[in-house]
């Protein structure tokens, strides 16, 4: 016969008080397959109310709340409730000696009763309650749940069928709130680890005849039974209570039926042993003082956590009465409750997962708590355990949220071969031009991210647009040629000063002539006077035209005059105005077309952008296309109403095509873009040689484009699979740019300036306005 021994007894303990401190890094993360993030008001809530407050049982001076010590309403302010992913419960195996079902906690509860023969009892009510109380006076851990119940027989191979039928069921956890006495002719009372290895040692038997000698049965159930419970662990963590007997203090040692893991080593991967403890925690929930009142977790430490254990639940004398208790029985189903609020927010994960996520989460910043081993979690997570609190105190919002580093990953068909890209690593960002077309485009897309305990974490593109994913484009204001600035000579001569020959608007005096060809070239600023050249730019605009995106430009241009007009052709190669190790280079043409007073350019030029696409940057797990090709047309004017009035324009269409890129950036397809100016220009106004000029300008912006993702999913095995998602590119506005400048020289050798810009939609986002003014004086001495 086998003798039982429940671990609870009476007593009392409860308390609570002072605001929430978001963890560590939660932030706006949620767990891939639930879309709720923690939310600081609605766990307030739910921690005040009624039915969460009920569970507190008060037990001398500690006042500490079991669920709020282990965060628990943060995660339920999450919405989480153990809800498998087509919206039933998960189920829970609950063993015990008998529950009463017709409780009025359980009036939404679904019960499978196959090995539930047992008339109702206290024990097993309160500690189902506590996991999946969905109703009257108080709030289970995950009230969604669906509960096996077994009852009525403890004997090995009675258990080893009733968990093989809850593993079949897909059951996440298995509550053990019991444990084996010895047998009356060995004296009864509790078995020790150490007295099973000793009886293995010493008469040279397995671990299962060592516990049929202690507690009868048949080595082949004691064997049945631990397979049963290792084939559970492929669904599903087992939880089991440690011993109340607070003198159980050997490090080495503990209660053996808890211990089934440090005896049968093959069940150590989903197992977890759980201590008692009342705690008080300051306004911060950081716990302040802790009072074990179970036996220490000893032997077992490596994969034992301690919640708090001292609580009201469910009694079975009525359907609508209620009791207190304390012990790891009533700590264990907090632990077990938690376990189905993690299989819901990682479905993807296995029963090993959670179990690694509940132990390296725990809180082990208590009095008391010393470094007496360490478990190395992999990835570089590596915990400590103390003999007595094992990992420390239950977190179960820590357990929820991201764990070490957060990374992409990318290129790999398993989550331990795929290549690891640190988020604060990982970089896609956005020229001007795209303004905030990146953001909006990636506005309904998940971004699944990592952890390294491997938990899969979305994150809305769109929230890391404000990070480091997608950097917001800035308005072209603070670089307008608008806004004077103090250099030390004007843009005309600095052609000539920085290393430019010949490109003076190719004058014959600055250029090689050969008939009607004349040549020039730039070792600089070749970038500057193309865009002069094709009309794009002048002394108030320079973002309107791709060539913007260059910088140190050499060129070189030939110019052929004939009547009535010209042909200039020139090639030109320079650095990358986004990215140090990009370049931007090309060839084009211009047909000027002279009908006095009105001077027509036709420009086409075909660019090779390299490190970049229209001057968007990745880098860490996002690649960009290694290479973009660029084909634009450009049609200019100009004409002088007057000897001192000007009036001119110009307009840029492009398109360029990105192709593959590589790591999440599966693809940038083609992209359209445009930029214009429209200018009247007045000299000799106010002053001798004094300029005034009015602008309206739109610098470049992507008008159409679209790019795909490539999003990594894992199933509970560790496999990759990548979802590709598609997005487009379109900005929600249209920068326009009033520019005003003006320029004359108030004494011989000097030059003042003044200059204002106003920008509606800066940074082509709809509703942004900026605007700037400056003023600059030069001398030259």
């Amino acid at each position: 016969m086998l003798c039982l021994a429940l671990a609870a007894c009476g007593g009392g303990g409860s308390g609570g008080g002072g605001d929430w401190s978001p963890p560590s890094g939660s932030g706006n993360w949620h767990t891939l397959d639930y879309s709720g993030n923690f939310n600081s008001t609605l766990a307030n809530q739910i921690r005040n109310s009624a039915r969460y407050q009920f569970v507190d049982y008060d037990l001398g001076g500690f006042i500490g709340h079991p669920y709020t010590a282990a965060r628990l309403h943060i995660a339920m302010s999450a919405g989480l409730t153990g809800k498998r992913p087509n919206g039933q419960g998960h189920w829970v195996h609950v063993v015990d000696e008998g529950f009463r079902k017709t409780h009025e906690v359980f009036a939404g509860t679904v019960f499978n009763t196959a090995y539930d023969p047992a008339a109702p009892a206290h024990h097993g009510t309160h500690v189902a309650s506590l996991i999946g109380a969905n109703a009257g006076e108080m709030m289970g851990v995950a009230p969604d749940v669906r509960l096996v119940l077994t009852s009525g027989n403890f004997n090995p191979d009675y258990l080893a069928q009733a968990t093989l039928h809850a593993a079949n069921l897909g059951a996440v956890a298995q509550n053990n709130s019991w444990g084996y006495n010895k047998r009356a002719a060995l004296g009864g009372g509790e078995l020790l680890i150490s007295e099973v290895q000793d009886r293995m040692a010493t008469h040279n038997v397995s671990a299962a005849t060592a516990l049929k000698h202690f507690y009868g049965s048949d080595t082949v159930h004691w064997n049945s039974y631990i397979a049963a419970l290792d084939q559970f662990q492929n669904n599903g963590v087992i939880v089991w209570a440690l011993s109340n007997d607070e003198t159980l203090n050997d490090p080495h040692d503990a209660d053996a039926t808890a211990g089934f893991a440090v005896l049968f080593p093959q069940l150590s991967e989903s197992y977890i042993t759980v201590a008692n403890a009342l705690v008080n925690y300051d306004g911060n929930l950081n716990i302040t003082a802790i009072d074990r009142l179970s036996s220490i977790c000893g032997a077992t430490a490596q994969h034992c956590i301690t919640a708090d254990g001292t609580t009201w639940a469910a009694s079975a004398v009525g359907n609508n009465t209620y009791a207190s208790g304390t012990g790891t029985s009533y700590a264990a189903p907090i632990v077990t409750g938690s376990v189905a609020l993690l299989a819901e927010a990682f479905p993807n994960l296995s029963p090993r997962d959670w179990t690694r996520r509940l132990l390296a989460s725990a809180n082990m910043d208590i009095p008391g708590f010393s470094s007496d081993g360490t478990v190395n979690f992999g990835n570089g997570i590596v915990k400590s355990y103390d003999w007595e609190f094992g990992h420390g105190f239950l977190d179960v919002a820590a357990a929820l949220s991201p764990i070490g580093n957060v990374s992409y990953l990318s290129n790999g068909s398993t989550i331990e071969t795929a290549e690891r890209h640190l988020v604060d690593n990982t970089l896609l960002r956005g020229s001007s031009a795209f303004g905030d077309g990146l953001a909006r485009g990636l506005s309904d897309v998940d971004m699944v991210v990592y952890d390294d305990l491997n938990g899969d974490f979305a994150l809305s593109a769109f929230d890391l647009s404000l990070g480091n994913m997608v950097t917001s484009s800035r308005s072209s204001v603070a670089t307008s040629r608008a806004i004077p600035r103090i250099t030390p000579v004007s843009n005309t001569n600095a052609i000539i000063d920085r290393g430019s020959w010949g490109l003076d608007q190719l004058q014959s005096s600055e250029s090689v002539e050969m008939g009607n060809w004349s040549f020039g070239i730039s070792a600089v600023d070749g970038h500057e006077f193309l865009q002069d050249s094709l009309g794009l730019s002048s002394e108030n605009v320079a973002g309107s035209s791709v060539l913007s995106f260059a910088q140190d430009t050499s060129a070189v241009v030939s110019r052929y005059n004939f009547e009535g007009g010209a042909v200039e052709t020139f090639g030109f190669i320079g650095t990358h105005s986004e990215t140090l190790d990009g370049s931007l280079s090309g060839i084009g043409g211009v047909l000027s077309l002279d009908f006095d007073p009105v001077t027509i350019k036709f420009g086409a030029t075909r660019l090779a952008e390299q490190g970049a696409f229209l001057g968007m940057t990745a880098n860490g797990g996002f690649g960009a296309p290694a290479d973009t090709a660029i084909s634009t047309f450009s049609l200019s004017a100009s004409t002088e109403l007057s000897q001192a009035i000007a009036l001119f324009g110009g307009i840029e269409y492009g398109i360029a095509a990105g192709g593959a890129g590589t790591g999440l950036l599966a693809s940038v397809d083609e992209a359209s873009f445009t930029g214009y100016q429209l200018g009247l220009r007045f000299a000799d106004l106010w002053a001798d040689k004094d300029r005034l000029t009015f602008t309206l300008s739109q610098p470049l912006r992507v008008e159409s484009g679209a790019m795909s993702f490539m999003v990594p999913h894992r199933d509970p095995d560790g496999n990759l699979t990548y979802e590709r998602v598609d997005t487009t590119l379109q900005t929600s506005g249209r920068q326009v740019d009033l520019g005003l400048s003006y320029e004359f020289s108030p004494f011989e050798q000097s030059v003042l300036e003044f200059g204002f810009v106003y920008s509606a939609d800066a940074g082509h986002i709809a509703g942004n306005e900026a605007a700037a003014v400056a003023a600059a004086f030069r001398h030259s001495y």
